[in-house]
């Protein structure tokens, strides 16, 4: 059995949001588009009495303010994880009483009681915390000689300064460094997210541990068995088997690393869809803390070969939305935000082609480098020229939300299951919301994993002709950007090279390590061949 003792502030409660936000209305600083704790401290002290304003503001922060602060994405996963598999877990945190200079007197410690019992750290429930275990001290020594006395075999912390201490026991010592730095003591092991620490520790879930967890959290479902599914895109998926009915669970990619609320986002769109008698699954349970999402079982299979008929059901669905995106843009424009990486403009495209771009300009591999400085760069100077020259005004105009749609921006029969010979269910609504149908039509054209024909692609693109009757500028907006387009799924093949992307693949997949070289060098081949055959694409002069 594991004894792991854990750090509270910054490690379990995330003050990135709450610390801007206080600060903004205390006063204590004029402008608000700081987005992380040490932004605020930083700026404050540059200040004169930066110092106190600082402290001040923590006692603020900790006491009056504490409830207002967010669980660290990952954390209420590995507590549960911890309690499954029969460890001890104790919370031992250096805090003061009171804050300083905190005239009210509230006590840090019973506000971070009741935040804890808040989230649901504490309770009766035997997969939580008991207040006996949280242990507050007054000093770094005591709090040390605590976690000698609690017998703990691992401690984690965002101090690395606590972890290096003289006094520290010789245990497992874990630096939770959220800013990827790691430490230059080899005792520690650092990591920069709870997802990452739930890896290292106990190897992910098991079959075992995600019955017994929906035995106890969800038990109206009544599951006898879990069984671990081909990852669906960057995340992980088991079939849940229960006494009257069977459920897709999906645990979602590390939020730490991608703080796009994906599961928010699909819930309700599979919620609003449904509704409408879409051909998607139902949402049934969704949990943010834990990443998990709960739809109703699809008795599908995957399409292995796209044929007309598959694009005629494909092109019905957005057909539909396109209608409702219509019909009902106020009440549906209340619901849904913009799409995740939603493109408006020929500039917004340009922008998030140079934004992929740089990040790869780090990535000390000589034929990815050598593919840009050859091949991509050039070709991508030359078409953007050559489709600013053609687009009038439109590159730059951002498309108003009249002529948008409601796109599922991942789409295509990567995300379907054939379930009869004319009939599919469309999954996968991460990224779901506002967007240029023009991107729509253009994904789906491109994306690697669909394989159309010419010939389909031809028929895809007939189709999409006779969508927006209402927009001028449709088509030409269509031919001038379906190379850009092109060009951008060049780069998402190559995601594969940057590290945070790679995280996603193992957590979906479970990809070793070893892999990875090999993987990088096919999707660099794929890169190559699709900008191969975006070159031989005719121009649009139209």
């Amino acid at each position: 059995m594991l004894r792991i003792g854990i750090d509270f502030d910054n490690t379990i409660a995330c003050y990135d949001r709450v610390f801007p936000k206080i600060a903004t209305e205390l006063g204590l600083l004029k402008e608000n588009n700081l987005t992380f704790k040490n932004d605020v401290k930083q700026k404050l002290l540059q200040q004169p009495d930066g110092d106190v304003l600082w402290q001040k503001l923590q006692g603020k922060v900790y006491g009056k303010y504490m409830l207002q602060a967010d669980i660290f994405p990952g954390f209420y996963e590995f507590l549960i994880l911890s309690k499954l598999r029969g460890n001890q877990i104790f919370i031992v945190s250096h805090k003061s009483e009171f804050g300083h200079f905190d005239e009210e007197k509230i006590s840090l410690r019973e506000q971070a009681v009741k935040w804890m019992q808040k989230q649901g750290i504490i309770s009766n429930d035997e997969l939580s915390l008991k207040n006996n275990n949280i242990f507050f001290e007054s000093t770094r020594l005591d709090k040390i000689s605590r976690i000698k006395s609690l017998e703990c075999t691992h401690f984690i912390d965002d101090l690395s300064i606590v972890l290096t201490d003289f006094n520290f026991p010789n245990i497992d010592k874990i630096w939770f460094s959220n800013n990827f730095t790691a430490s230059p003591d080899e005792s520690i092991h650092t990591f920069s997210s709870w997802r990452e620490i739930i890896n290292y520790i106990y190897k992910f879930w098991t079959e075992e541990d995600i019955v017994k967890l929906t035995q106890n959290k969800f038990p109206e479902l009544k599951i006898k068995e879990a069984n671990l599914k081909k990852g669906q895109g960057n995340s992980r998926t088991y079939k849940l088997i229960g006494e009257q009915q069977d459920y897709m669970l999906k645990i979602y990619p590390d939020r730490q690393h991608d703080p796009r609320p994906r599961i928010e986002t699909e819930a309700i769109t599979c919620q609003t869809l449904f509704s409408k008698n879409y051909a998607v699954p139902e949402c049934i349970i969704t949990n943010t803390h834990l990443g998990w999402g709960i739809y109703s079982w699809v008795n599908g299979k995957p399409i292995e070969q796209i044929n007309q008929v598959f694009l005629e059901k494909a092109f019905d669905f957005i057909q539909k939305l396109f209608s409702d995106s219509r019909s009902e843009i106020n009440q549906l424009s209340k619901i849904f935000n913009e799409a995740s990486e939603a493109c408006l403009s020929g500039s917004e495209i340009y922008r998030q082609i140079e934004t992929r771009r740089e990040k790869l300009k780090s990535v000390d591999v000589e034929p990815l480098q050598k593919f840009f400085q050859e091949k991509f760069d050039p070709y991508l100077k030359f078409i953007i020229e050559k489709i600013k020259n053609n687009s009038e005004d439109f590159f730059y105009i951002s498309l108003p939300r009249s002529l948008q749609i409601l796109s599922p921006s991942d789409f295509g029969a990567h995300n379907a299951l054939k379930i009869a010979e004319d009939k599919f269910i469309f999954v996968d609504f991460e990224y779901f919301g506002w967007d240029d149908p023009v991107k729509l039509i253009s994904d789906f054209y491109w994306h690697p994993g669909m394989n159309l024909s010419q010939s389909l692609k031809n028929q895809w693109l007939n189709y999409a002709q006779n969508l927006c009757t209402d927009d001028l500028y449709f088509t030409k907006r269509l031919y001038s950007y379906l190379p850009l387009y092109g060009l951008r799924w060049c780069l998402i093949l190559l995601n594969e090279f940057l590290t945070k992307k790679l995280q996603h693949r193992i957590h979906a997949h479970g990809v070793s390590l070893e892999d990875i070289a090999n993987i990088q060098m096919k999707q660099l081949n794929k890169s190559e061949n699709l900008l191969e055959t975006i070159k031989r694409m005719p121009l649009y002069y139209g």
